[in-house]
C-alpha cells in the first residue's frame, strides 16, 4: 500500500513539473522601440510592447515598466486583469501619466499567474550635438579653411545603435552654418564625433559671428522621420593672420634680449601680404614707443611664401637694443605698420625681457591629482628651497643659468646636476607612485615580480643625476637582494613603456640598509622639443625580483644512441608552476666541461619543447639544459645519468644472385665487402660455414674503414664425382662475414649444373673423355619427380640387374622339375627394386656387374625396368633415401654369395637328370623340403632360393 502512493506522489511531481515547465512569460517590444529618443523634435517617443502568459489557466498577474534600480514607472499600481494577453503602451499621446524619463536602461516586467516571470529591456536617451573646435571666442579667418569638429554624445551610450536587418536609426548629416550662411555639410553614419573642412568666405563680416552645427537623425526606416539638433559657438572672424615664432624664446632675460631673432608669417583674406620689409617692424612698450628713431629695429627680409601659398614669410632680427632697466620686467609688443591707401598696422607677438627667471609649473600624477614636492636649488651663490602649494604649483623667481636641484617626492625623489632654468625651458613635473605596479598593463615586465614604481617627467634640461625609489620589504623574502629595471622612456599619460626595460647594473644600485630604499643613477634622453637637442626625464623605475624558471619535465627517448645520428630531447618550462611561452632552451652536450655539441628552440604555448640534437664521437656525455627568457630568473639543469654515444658495427656483401657451376669444374667471382657502419674493421675475414663444395677467398685478415669497400675473389669448386650417382642443384653454401665482434651469415647461392664441358667462369676444364664413358654417361630417360630408377645412380641400375638376374636363375632351376612345378602352379613373383642409395660407387664394380650378362640378361633387365617404371607411374612412390655406405657394400657381397651358391646348385641338378630314379627321388625330396619366407609367406622349393629373396627384397 505505501509503495503505491509514493508512485501516485512521485507521477502527480512529474506533472507538476511538467505543467510549470509548459507554462511561459512572453515581452516582445516593438520592433524599433528598443531605444527611444527623448529628444524634442522627436515625434515618436511612445513604448509599444505585447504581453502574454502561456499555459492553462495562466493568466497576466501583473506587468510594470521599471527603471535600472526596479523602480516601478508605470503603470503605478497593479493592473486587474483576467486574460493572459495584453498590449502595454506607454507614451506621451496615450497617457496623461507619461513623464520624460531621465535617459538610461529600462525593463518591461512580466508575472504570470503560472509562477512565470520575464523581463525585457529597452533604453530611453537623447542625443546631444557640441562644436568642440574651434571652441568659443576662437579666431576664424576670412578667405581660408578651418576644420571644424562636431561631437555627439548620448547618456545611456546608445549613440551608435547603427542600422541593422532590424534596426532602424541612423545619423544623415552635420550641416554648419555661419551666422545664416551655410558653409560645410558633411554626411554621417555610425560616429560619435566628425570633422568637417569648411572655407570660411573672403567676404564674411568681421567681428563676433554664431558658428552654428545642424546634426539630422532618421527615426525609423519603417516610417522615416528626420528630426535634428542644432548647437552654436561663438567665434572671431578676422581678416588677418599672423604666426610668430621665437628663437631662442619668447621670454628672455635682459642680458639675452639681443639673441632675439623671430620668423613672421603673415596673411590676409587667405593670401599671403608680401609687399612688407624690415622697416614696418618695430618694438612698442605698452601704448608709448619703447624707443624711436629714423633706423630699422630688426634686419631680415621678406623669405617667399608657404608651400600652400597663403602665408608670406619674413626672418627677422633684432639690431637694436630698447633702453630698458635692470630691475623691472617688460613686455614689448611687436607691430607693423603700413603708409599710404592701405594703412595697416597689426601686432606681430610679444617678448618678455625678465630680471629673473621665473621657475614655476605644477607637479601633479597621471590622474592630474596635485603632489606634494620640496624642492632645493643651488649655484654658486646661494641655495634656495621651496614646495609646491596645496594643488601642486610652485614658482620661484630665479637668475637663469644651471642649478644642482633636489626634487623630494612622497616616497621617490632625484638629484639633479646642471639644470637649465632660463626663459628657454618652462614646464610641469609630473611624478607617480604605484602601490601595485603588477596592475598597470603598460608595464609588461616579464619575468619580474614587481614590489613598487615610480614614473616622473622632468621636462628642464640636465647634465647627470641620480635618483631613489622607497619600496616595502613585507613584499619579498628578502629585502635586500632586489633588482631595479628602467624605462628610458616612459608614457607618462598611457601609462605605457615605450622604449623597453632594462636592469640597472647590481653595482650602480645602492641598497642602504634598514632604510628600504634603492638609489640609483638616471639616465637622460635627448629630446628636439626646445629647438635643439637637450637631455630631459621620462622615465620609470621598478623594484622588484625575479620570477624564476624551471623545468617540470626534462627527458631522453634513450640513453645510449650511435654517434653521428640525431636523438630526441623533450621537456617542459614553467614559471611558478605555469607554463612560459617563447622561452630560449638551449642543449648542450658535455665531454667534462667542454661543450662538443648544442642545439637551441623554444618553448610553445603550454611550454613544452622538443628538439633533435646531433650526436658526437663515441663517448659517455653529460646533458645541460638552459632556460632563459627576458628578465626572468634563467634556469639550467644537467641529467643525472650521463649519455652513453657508441660507433655502430655493420658490413655488408655484395655478390652475384646466382653462381653457375658444373661438376669438376671451378669458378672464381668478385664479391664487395662494404662497412657500412661506423667503426673501422682492422682484421675481417670470410669462411666457409657449411657447404658441400670447396670454397676459398683471395684475402683473409683485410681491414675495411667506414663507407670503404673492399673486393674479394671468391673460389668455388665443385668435385668431380659429385652428380654420381645424384646432383643436388642447389647444394649449401653458407658463409660467414666476421670481425671485432661483428658476425653475419650470408647464402652464396650456388647452382650446379650438369654439363660436362666447362662451365663459364670456371678455371678449371673437366678432364675425362666422354668418348671413353660409353653409354655409362648418356642420360637414362626418367620419369616424373619420385620415380625411383630414374632418379638414382648408375650403381642403383646395376643392384637392380643383379636382382633381376639372380631370380631368372631361380626361374631356370623351376623349369629343370618339369611337371612337378606344374603341378605346383605358378607362383608371381612381385619385383621390388632395392631401397638402397649409395653416396658413391666404384665403375669397377659397375663394370663388373655388367660383363657377367649376356645379351639375353641384358634385355630381360631392360624389360624388367620398363615394367617397373610403368608400375612407378601408376602411384608407387618409392623411397630415395640413402643407406649408408658399409651396408650397401655388405648387400652386395650377400648378393654375390647367393648368386655364386644358386650356380652351383643348378650344375648339381644337371649331372643328376641321367638318372631318371635319383631324380625322382631328388624331386619327391625337393617336394618334402618346400621352404616358405618367414616375413612375406611367399614358398621356394630351395633353401638358397629363399635366402636369395629374402637378401633382395627383406
Amino acid at each position: 500500500m505505501k509503495k503505491g502512493r509514493k508512485l501516485s506522489l512521485v507521477l502527480i511531481s512529474v506533472l507538476l513539473l511538467v505543467g510549470y515547465g509548459s507554462a511561459a512569460a512572453e515581452v516582445e517590444i516593438g520592433s524599433g522601440d528598443d531605444v527611444i529618443w527623448l529628444n524634442d523634435n522627436v515625434v515618436d517617443k511612445k513604448l509599444n510592447a505585447e504581453l502574454q502568459c502561456d499555459g492553462e489557466g495562466a493568466n497576466i498577474d501583473d506587468y510594470a515598466i521599471l527603471d535600472s534600480s526596479s523602480n516601478r514607472i508605470y503603470p503605478t499600481d497593479s493592473p486587474d486583469l483576467s486574460t493572459n494577453t495584453t498590449d502595454l503602451v506607454y507614451g506621451p499621446e496615450e497617457t496623461d501619466e507619461w513623464v520624460a524619463p531621465e535617459p538610461g536602461k529600462y525593463f518591461v516586467k512580466l508575472e504570470c499567474s503560472s509562477g512565470s516571470d520575464e523581463f525585457e529591456s529597452f533604453h530611453y536617451d537623447r542625443l546631444s550635438v557640441e562644436i568642440s573646435s574651434p571652441e568659443d571666442g576662437s579666431s576664424v579667418y576670412t578667405g581660408t579653411e578651418k576644420e571644424v569638429e562636431v561631437g555627439l554624445t548620448s547618456p545611456a551610450d546608445q549613440l551608435n545603435y547603427g542600422r541593422s536587418s532590424n534596426g532602424f536609426r541612423n545619423f544623415d548629416y552635420v550641416k554648419l552654418m555661419l551666422n545664416s550662411d551655410q558653409i560645410g555639410q558633411e554626411e554621417i553614419q555610425f560616429a560619435s564625433s566628425t570633422k568637417v573642412d569648411v572655407d570660411v568666405p573672403k567676404d564674411a563680416i568681421q567681428g563676433t559671428a554664431s558658428l552654428k552645427a545642424e546634426v539630422a537623425y532618421e527615426e525609423s526606416s519603417q516610417t522615416p522621420t528626420t528630426w535634428t539638433e542644432t548647437t552654436s559657438n561663438e567665434v572671431d572672424i578676422k581678416d588677418w593672420k599672423i604666426e610668430t615664432e621665437y628663437h631662442p624664446s619668447q621670454r628672455l632675460p635682459s642680458n639675452r634680449l639681443s639673441e632675439l631673432n623671430m620668423t613672421v608669417k603673415i596673411m590676409r583674406e587667405g593670401e599671403p601680404v608680401k609687399d612688407l620689409g624690415p622697416r614696418h617692424f618695430f618694438l612698442e612698450q605698452g601704448e608709448e614707443s619703447a624707443d624711436t628713431g629714423d633706423y630699422e629695429w630688426f634686419s631680415g627680409d621678406f623669405e617667399g611664401v608657404t608651400s600652400d601659398g597663403r602665408f608670406a614669410v619674413y626672418n627677422l632680427e633684432l639690431q637694436k637694443m630698447p633702453k630698458l632697466q635692470e630691475t623691472k620686467d617688460y613686455e614689448l609688443d611687436i607691430r607693423f605698420k603700413t603708409g599710404g591707401d592701405t594703412d595697416y598696422d597689426r601686432k606681430v607677438g610679444t617678448v618678455y625681457v625678465e630680471k629673473k627667471f621665473t621657475f614655476e609649473g605644477r607637479v601633479s600624477d597621471s590622474d592630474s591629482r596635485a603632489i606634494e614636492t620640496a624642492f632645493r636649488l643651488q649655484d654658486d651663490e646661494y641655495i634656495e628651497q621651496f614646495e609646491t602649494n596645496s594643488r601642486g604649483f610652485f614658482s620661484r623667481r630665479v637668475m637663469p643659468g644651471g642649478f644642482g636641484m633636489d626634487v623630494t617626492f612622497p616616497r621617490g625623489g632625484l638629484v639633479l646636476n646642471d639644470v637649465e632654468l632660463s626663459g628657454d625651458y618652462s614646464g610641469n613635473i609630473n611624478y607617480q607612485y604605484y602601490e601595485k605596479p603588477g596592475d598597470v598593463e603598460g608595464i609588461d615586465l616579464q619575468g619580474i615580480d614587481p614590489i613598487n614604481m615610480m614614473a616622473v617627467s622632468f621636462g628642464y634640461p640636465f647634465d647627470s643625476g641620480s635618483g631613489s625609489i622607497q619600496y616595502n620589504p613585507a613584499k619579498t623574502e628578502d629585502p635586500m637582494n632586489v633588482d631595479l629595471y628602467e624605462c628610458q622612456r616612459w608614457n607618462f599619460w598611457g601609462e605605457d613603456c615605450i622604449s623597453g626595460w632594462d636592469k640597472v647594473d647590481e653595482e650602480d644600485v645602492t641598497l642602504p640598509p634598514t632604510k628600504w630604499k634603492a638609489e640609483f643613477p638616471v639616465t637622460p634622453v635627448e629630446t628636439s622639443e626646445y629647438g635643439d637637442e637637450k637631455q630631459v626625464l621620462y622615465s620609470a623605475y621598478v623594484i622588484g625580483t625575479n620570477s624564476g624558471l624551471a623545468l617540470d619535465r626534462l627527458g631522453l627517448e634513450s640513453y645510449r644512441v650511435p654517434s653521428n645520428e640525431q636523438f630526441r630531447v623533450e621537456g617542459r618550462a614553467v614559471t611558478k608552476g605555469q607554463p612560459i611561452e617563447n622561452a630560449d632552451v638551449r642543449i648542450e652536450l658535455l665531454d667534462g666541461s667542454q661543450v662538443v655539441k648544442s642545439s637551441s628552440t623554444t618553448t610553445d604555448e603550454e611550454g613544452v619543447f622538443s628538439m633533435d640534437v646531433e650526436t658526437p664521437e663515441a663517448g659517455n656525455y653529460s646533458l645541460k639544459a638552459e632556460i632563459s627568457k627576458g628578465s626572468y630568473r634563467p634556469y639550467s639543469e644537467t641529467l643525472d645519468s650521463e649519455l652513453e654515444v657508441y660507433r655502430q658495427k655493420s658490413m655488408s656483401l655484395d655478390m652475384p644472385d646466382s653462381i653457375e657451376v658444373g661438376p669438376g669444374n671451378t669458378v672464381e667471382k668478385i664479391v664487395t665487402v662494404e662497412n657500412d657502419g661506423q667503426t673501422a674493421f682492422e682484421d675481417a675475414a670470410l669462411t666457409v660455414s657449411e657447404s658441400d663444395l670447396d670454397i676459398s677467398f683471395s684475402d683473409s685478415g683485410f681491414s675495411v674503414e667506414p663507407g670503404e669497400e673492399k673486393d674479394i675473389t671468391v673460389s668455388i669448386t665443385v668435385p668431380e664425382g659429385f652428380c654420381d650417382p645424384s646432383c643436388v642443384k642447389y647444394p649449401t653454401s653458407d658463409i660467414l662475414l666476421e670481425s671485432d665482434g661483428f658476425s653475419e651469415e650470408f647464402d652464396l647461392g650456388v647452382e650446379i649444373v650438369e654439363d660436362s664441358g666447362a662451365v663459364s667462369g670456371s678455371t678449371e676444364n673437366q678432364q675425362s673423355d666422354d668418348s671413353d664413358q660409353g653409354t655409362q654417361n648418356s642420360p637414362i630417360p626418367v620419369t616424373p619427380a619420385g620415380q625411383f630408377l630414374a632418379s638414382q645412380s648408375s650403381l642403383n641400375i646395376a643392384l637392380g640387374l643383379i636382382t633381376v638376374f639372380s631370380l631368372a636363375l631361380a626361374s631356370a632351376v623351376k623349369k629343370k622339375k618339369g611337371s612337378e612345378e606344374n603341378d605346383r602352379g605358378s607362383r608371381t613373383i612381385n619385383l621390388q627394386r632395392p631401397k638402397v642409395e649409395p653416396a658413391n660407387s666404384s665403375d669397377d664394380e659397375i663394370d663388373a656387374v655388367a660383363e657377367n650378362l649376356d645379351a639375353d640378361g641384358v634385355d630381360a633387365v631392360a624389360e624388367a625396368m620398363t615394367e617397373q617404371d610403368e608400375s612407378q607411374e601408376d602411384g608407387e612412390q618409392e623411397s630415395q633415401d640413402s643407406e649408408p655406405q658399409d651396408d650397401e657394400d655388405e648387400e652386395i657381397e650377400a648378393l654375390a654369395e647367393a648368386m655364386k651358391e644358386e650356380e652351383e646348385n643348378i650344375e648339381s641338378g644337371a649331372s643328376e637328370e641321367s638318372d631318371e630314379q635319383t631324380d625322382e627321388e631328388s624331386t619327391g625330396q625337393e617336394a618334402d623340403q618346400e621352404v616358405t619366407c618367414d616375413v612375406c609367406g611367399e614358398s621356394f622349393d630351395t633353401e638358397s632360393g629363399m635366402k636369395l629373396h629374402k637378401q633382395a627384397f627383406h
